[in-house]
């Protein structure tokens, strides 16, 4: 990772990252979004879905 982060191009790719990605999971957490509530991989993806729809209202 560091040898491929040392051209420009990777590090213009990485820094829009930070925008699109991270924006969204920010504001997941800041609308009380701290962790899930139930476990196991289906229930877990079921809550997840139910984030993810109140964030794209």
């Amino acid at each position: 990772m560091n040898t491929k982060m040392e051209k420009e191009a990777p590090k213009a790719i990485y820094k829009k990252r930070k925008v699109i990605v991270e924006s969204v999971f920010d504001h997941m957490k800041n609308s009380g979004f701290r962790g899930f509530s139930v476990r196991g991989k289906e229930k877990v993806a079921g809550e997840f879905s139910l984030v993810c729809a109140t964030h794209n209202r």
